[in-house]
Protein backbone atom coordinates (compact mmCIF):
# COMPACT_ATOMS: atom_id res chain seq x y z
CA UNK A 1 0.00 0.00 0.00
CA UNK A 2 0.97 3.73 -0.82
CA UNK A 3 0.37 5.12 2.65
CA UNK A 4 1.38 9.05 0.85
CA UNK A 5 -1.27 8.29 -1.24
CA UNK A 6 -3.80 6.62 1.04
CA UNK A 7 -3.63 9.68 3.23
CA UNK A 8 -3.98 12.08 0.65
CA UNK A 9 -7.42 9.91 -0.77
CA UNK A 10 -8.62 10.19 2.87
CA UNK A 11 -7.92 13.97 2.93
CA UNK A 12 -10.01 14.16 -0.17
CA UNK A 13 -12.81 11.78 1.67
CA UNK A 14 -12.70 13.75 4.83
CA UNK A 15 -12.59 17.11 3.15
CA UNK A 16 -16.17 15.54 1.35
CA UNK A 17 -17.90 14.98 3.81
CA UNK A 18 -17.76 18.29 5.35
CA UNK A 19 -19.64 19.48 2.07
CA UNK A 20 -22.99 19.10 0.57
CA UNK A 21 -23.13 17.02 -1.90
CA UNK A 22 -25.43 16.49 -4.83
CA UNK A 23 -25.13 14.03 -7.41
CA UNK A 24 -22.77 15.37 -9.94
CA UNK A 25 -20.43 16.49 -7.19
CA UNK A 26 -20.46 12.73 -6.25
CA UNK A 27 -18.99 11.73 -9.31
CA UNK A 28 -16.68 14.35 -9.38
CA UNK A 29 -15.04 13.29 -5.55
CA UNK A 30 -15.07 9.71 -7.22
CA UNK A 31 -13.44 10.35 -10.29
CA UNK A 32 -10.43 12.63 -8.36
CA UNK A 33 -10.20 9.71 -5.92
CA UNK A 34 -10.41 7.16 -8.62
CA UNK A 35 -7.78 9.16 -10.32
CA UNK A 36 -5.35 9.90 -7.23
CA UNK A 37 -5.52 5.54 -6.76
CA UNK A 38 -4.22 4.88 -9.84
CA UNK A 39 -1.34 7.45 -9.53
CA UNK A 40 1.68 5.83 -9.03
CA UNK A 41 3.95 8.91 -8.99
CA UNK A 42 1.95 11.62 -6.43
CA UNK A 43 4.23 14.11 -6.84
CA UNK A 44 3.84 14.04 -10.62
CA UNK A 45 0.15 13.77 -10.86
CA UNK A 46 -0.24 16.95 -8.52
CA UNK A 47 1.90 19.04 -10.59
CA UNK A 48 -0.07 17.94 -13.71
CA UNK A 49 -3.42 19.22 -11.78
CA UNK A 50 -1.66 22.52 -10.79
CA UNK A 51 -1.37 23.08 -14.81
CA UNK A 52 -4.89 22.84 -15.35
CA UNK A 53 -7.48 25.29 -15.05
CA UNK A 54 -9.82 23.32 -13.28
CA UNK A 55 -7.72 21.96 -10.61
CA UNK A 56 -4.98 24.66 -10.40
CA UNK A 57 -5.87 26.10 -6.60
CA UNK A 58 -6.91 22.83 -5.10
CA UNK A 59 -4.01 20.76 -6.48
CA UNK A 60 -1.72 23.57 -4.34
CA UNK A 61 -3.46 22.39 -1.35
CA UNK A 62 -2.89 18.76 -2.15
CA UNK A 63 0.70 19.32 -3.09
CA UNK A 64 1.12 20.99 0.22
CA UNK A 65 -0.06 17.61 2.25
CA UNK A 66 2.21 16.33 0.28
CA UNK A 67 5.62 17.83 0.72
CA UNK A 68 4.21 17.39 4.24
CA UNK A 69 4.69 13.24 3.56
CA UNK A 70 7.79 13.41 1.81
CA UNK A 71 9.99 16.09 3.61
CA UNK A 72 8.57 15.90 7.15
CA UNK A 73 9.47 12.87 9.53
CA UNK A 74 6.01 11.41 10.68
CA UNK A 75 5.29 11.55 14.24
CA UNK A 76 2.59 8.92 14.88
CA UNK A 77 1.65 10.43 18.10
CA UNK A 78 0.37 13.39 16.09
CA UNK A 79 -1.13 11.95 13.22
CA UNK A 80 -4.20 12.25 13.90
CA UNK A 81 -3.73 16.33 14.26
CA UNK A 82 -1.62 16.66 11.18
CA UNK A 83 -4.59 14.97 9.31
CA UNK A 84 -7.45 16.74 10.63
CA UNK A 85 -5.31 20.04 10.04
CA UNK A 86 -5.26 18.84 5.94
CA UNK A 87 -8.17 17.61 5.72
CA UNK A 88 -9.64 20.60 6.89
CA UNK A 89 -7.34 22.56 5.02
CA UNK A 90 -8.39 20.80 1.92
CA UNK A 91 -12.82 21.95 2.26
CA UNK A 92 -12.40 25.79 1.04
CA UNK A 93 -10.50 25.25 -2.16
CA UNK A 94 -12.35 21.66 -2.39
CA UNK A 95 -16.10 23.85 -2.32
CA UNK A 96 -15.37 25.68 -4.99
CA UNK A 97 -13.88 23.12 -7.55
CA UNK A 98 -17.25 21.36 -6.43
CA UNK A 99 -19.31 24.15 -7.65
CA UNK A 100 -17.58 25.00 -10.78
CA UNK A 101 -16.62 21.71 -11.97
CA UNK A 102 -18.79 19.10 -13.74
CA UNK A 103 -18.26 15.28 -13.92
CA UNK A 104 -17.91 15.50 -17.88
CA UNK A 105 -15.44 18.41 -17.31
CA UNK A 106 -13.65 16.12 -15.10
CA UNK A 107 -13.51 13.06 -16.54
CA UNK A 108 -11.83 15.37 -19.91
CA UNK A 109 -9.09 16.73 -17.79
CA UNK A 110 -8.12 12.94 -16.06
CA UNK A 111 -8.53 11.30 -19.63
CA UNK A 112 -6.15 14.49 -21.17
CA UNK A 113 -3.43 14.00 -18.43
CA UNK A 114 -3.77 9.88 -18.73
CA UNK A 115 -3.09 10.27 -22.34
CA UNK A 116 -0.24 12.56 -22.01
CA UNK A 117 1.46 10.15 -19.74
CA UNK A 118 0.78 7.26 -22.25
CA UNK A 119 2.55 9.04 -24.98
CA UNK A 120 5.31 9.76 -22.73
CA UNK A 121 5.99 5.68 -22.09
CA UNK A 122 5.54 5.21 -25.64
CA UNK A 123 8.43 7.66 -26.73
CA UNK A 124 10.31 6.42 -24.15
CA UNK A 125 10.11 2.30 -25.67
CA UNK A 126 9.44 3.16 -29.30
CA UNK A 127 11.04 6.63 -29.69
CA UNK A 128 7.72 7.89 -31.24
CA UNK A 129 4.95 10.14 -29.72
CA UNK A 130 1.12 9.11 -30.78
CA UNK A 131 1.16 12.80 -32.30
CA UNK A 132 3.87 11.78 -34.55
CA UNK A 133 2.41 8.57 -35.39
CA UNK A 134 -0.77 11.00 -36.63
CA UNK A 135 1.30 13.05 -38.36
CA UNK A 136 2.31 10.42 -40.44
CA UNK A 137 -0.59 8.92 -41.09
CA UNK A 138 -3.67 10.77 -39.24
CA UNK A 139 -5.77 7.23 -39.37
CA UNK A 140 -3.66 5.39 -37.61
CA UNK A 141 -4.59 6.23 -33.99
CA UNK A 142 -8.35 6.09 -34.59
CA UNK A 143 -9.59 2.66 -33.31
CA UNK A 144 -9.70 0.11 -35.21
CA UNK A 145 -13.21 -0.67 -35.22
CA UNK A 146 -13.19 2.49 -37.68
CA UNK A 147 -11.67 0.19 -40.21
CA UNK A 148 -13.49 -2.72 -40.14
CA UNK A 149 -17.33 -1.20 -40.85
CA UNK A 150 -18.79 -4.64 -40.50
CA UNK A 151 -18.08 -4.20 -36.65
CA UNK A 152 -19.76 -0.48 -36.16
CA UNK A 153 -23.15 -1.81 -37.62
CA UNK A 154 -24.68 -3.70 -34.54
CA UNK A 155 -27.92 -5.37 -33.90
CA UNK A 156 -29.66 -3.10 -32.36
CA UNK A 157 -30.93 -5.61 -30.11
CA UNK A 158 -27.12 -5.75 -29.31
CA UNK A 159 -26.93 -1.10 -28.73
CA UNK A 160 -27.10 -0.34 -25.37
CA UNK A 161 -30.42 1.33 -24.12
CA UNK A 162 -29.98 3.75 -21.59
CA UNK A 163 -33.89 3.92 -20.57
CA UNK A 164 -34.23 0.17 -20.44
CA UNK A 165 -30.90 0.50 -18.08
CA UNK A 166 -32.55 2.27 -15.66
CA UNK A 167 -35.91 0.50 -15.62
CA UNK A 168 -33.98 -2.25 -14.97
CA UNK A 169 -31.84 -0.63 -11.98
CA UNK A 170 -34.89 0.99 -10.32
CA UNK A 171 -37.22 -2.23 -10.36
CA UNK A 172 -34.50 -3.99 -8.89
CA UNK A 173 -33.63 -1.72 -6.24
CA UNK A 174 -37.72 -1.17 -5.64
CA UNK A 175 -37.98 -4.91 -5.02
CA UNK A 176 -35.01 -4.91 -2.98
CA UNK A 177 -35.39 -2.71 -0.39
CA UNK A 178 -39.02 -4.30 0.30
CA UNK A 179 -37.12 -7.08 1.13
CA UNK A 180 -34.48 -4.92 3.61
CA UNK A 181 -38.05 -4.08 4.89
CA UNK A 182 -38.43 -7.80 6.00
CA UNK A 183 -34.79 -8.14 6.77
CA UNK A 184 -35.67 -5.38 9.57
CA UNK A 185 -38.30 -7.34 11.55
CA UNK A 186 -36.41 -10.66 11.18
CA UNK A 187 -37.37 -12.33 7.73
CA UNK A 188 -33.98 -13.14 6.15
CA UNK A 189 -34.53 -15.30 2.86
CA UNK A 190 -30.84 -16.48 1.84
CA UNK A 191 -32.31 -17.73 -1.72
CA UNK A 192 -33.46 -13.97 -2.05
CA UNK A 193 -30.36 -12.23 -1.29
CA UNK A 194 -27.83 -14.60 -3.39
CA UNK A 195 -30.31 -14.05 -6.58
CA UNK A 196 -30.87 -10.19 -6.10
CA UNK A 197 -26.98 -9.99 -5.19
CA UNK A 198 -26.10 -11.56 -8.73
CA UNK A 199 -28.50 -8.71 -10.37
CA UNK A 200 -26.87 -5.91 -8.61
CA UNK A 201 -23.40 -8.15 -9.70
CA UNK A 202 -24.28 -7.57 -13.62
CA UNK A 203 -26.02 -3.85 -13.36
CA UNK A 204 -22.73 -3.26 -11.29
CA UNK A 205 -20.60 -4.72 -14.49
CA UNK A 206 -23.24 -2.80 -17.17
CA UNK A 207 -22.47 0.34 -15.36
CA UNK A 208 -18.70 -0.26 -15.51
CA UNK A 209 -18.71 -0.84 -18.91
CA UNK A 210 -20.43 2.33 -20.07
CA UNK A 211 -18.38 4.69 -17.29
CA UNK A 212 -20.94 5.33 -14.72
CA UNK A 213 -18.26 5.05 -12.19
CA UNK A 214 -20.62 5.85 -9.15
CA UNK A 215 -23.28 3.90 -10.15
CA UNK A 216 -21.27 0.88 -11.00
CA UNK A 217 -19.41 1.04 -7.53
CA UNK A 218 -22.50 1.71 -5.16
CA UNK A 219 -24.22 -1.14 -6.91
CA UNK A 220 -20.91 -3.80 -6.15
CA UNK A 221 -20.66 -2.35 -2.85
CA UNK A 222 -24.07 -3.37 -1.98
CA UNK A 223 -23.62 -6.98 -3.94
CA UNK A 224 -20.73 -7.41 -1.46
CA UNK A 225 -22.42 -6.69 1.97
CA UNK A 226 -26.05 -7.84 0.89
CA UNK A 227 -23.56 -11.46 0.37
CA UNK A 228 -21.90 -10.58 3.18
CA UNK A 229 -24.91 -9.99 5.74
CA UNK A 230 -26.37 -13.21 4.13
CA UNK A 231 -23.23 -15.32 5.53
CA UNK A 232 -23.44 -13.35 8.92
CA UNK A 233 -19.70 -11.65 8.11
CA UNK A 234 -21.91 -8.51 8.83
CA UNK A 235 -23.90 -8.38 11.82
CA UNK A 236 -27.63 -8.57 11.47
CA UNK A 237 -28.71 -5.33 12.92
CA UNK A 238 -31.06 -2.49 11.67
CA UNK A 239 -27.59 -0.17 11.27
CA UNK A 240 -25.88 -2.74 8.72
CA UNK A 241 -29.14 -2.38 7.04
CA UNK A 242 -29.09 1.14 6.71
CA UNK A 243 -25.89 1.13 5.46
CA UNK A 244 -27.24 -1.10 2.89
CA UNK A 245 -29.88 0.91 1.91
CA UNK A 246 -27.63 4.01 1.72
CA UNK A 247 -26.34 2.32 -1.32
CA UNK A 248 -29.45 2.31 -3.11
CA UNK A 249 -30.35 5.93 -2.26
CA UNK A 250 -27.35 6.71 -4.29
CA UNK A 251 -27.95 5.03 -6.99
CA UNK A 252 -31.84 5.76 -7.49
CA UNK A 253 -30.49 9.75 -6.94
CA UNK A 254 -27.88 9.63 -9.26
CA UNK A 255 -30.19 7.38 -12.01
CA UNK A 256 -33.18 9.74 -11.74
CA UNK A 257 -30.66 12.89 -11.64
CA UNK A 258 -32.29 14.31 -8.21
CA UNK A 259 -30.57 17.33 -7.55
CA UNK A 260 -30.63 16.49 -3.09
CA UNK A 261 -27.73 16.67 -0.93
CA UNK A 262 -26.26 12.54 -0.44
CA UNK A 263 -23.54 13.63 2.04
CA UNK A 264 -25.07 11.48 5.03
CA UNK A 265 -25.74 8.40 2.61
CA UNK A 266 -21.71 8.90 1.35
CA UNK A 267 -20.68 8.57 5.13
CA UNK A 268 -23.08 5.16 5.25
CA UNK A 269 -21.47 3.99 1.95
CA UNK A 270 -17.72 4.57 3.20
CA UNK A 271 -18.35 2.85 6.12
CA UNK A 272 -20.14 -0.18 5.12
CA UNK A 273 -16.84 -0.58 2.17
CA UNK A 274 -14.40 -0.19 5.25
CA UNK A 275 -16.37 -2.94 6.91
CA UNK A 276 -16.54 -5.17 3.58
CA UNK A 277 -12.70 -4.33 3.31
CA UNK A 278 -11.37 -4.95 6.57
CA UNK A 279 -13.39 -8.23 6.07
CA UNK A 280 -11.95 -9.34 2.97
CA UNK A 281 -7.89 -8.65 4.20
CA UNK A 282 -8.86 -11.08 7.68
CA UNK A 283 -10.16 -13.71 5.36
CA UNK A 284 -6.64 -13.85 3.52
Amino acid sequence: MNLDREYIIQCISIASNNLRLNTDKIQVVTLLKQFVNESDDIQQMISQLKKTTTFSKFAIKLGEINDFLVRSKIDFLTVSDSFKKHSSSLISEFSKLLENANPAEVRAVFDKIRGNNNSAVERSENGTSESDREIANPLQSKPIAEHKPEETHKNEEEEFDIDQFTERILKAIKEIDSILGEMEIGNVDDDEITYYSEIMLTHAEQAEEHDFEVISKMHYIFADGFQMYRDEKLENTKETIELLRACLIIIVALVKKKNVDLTLYIEQTETLEKQINAIIKSEI
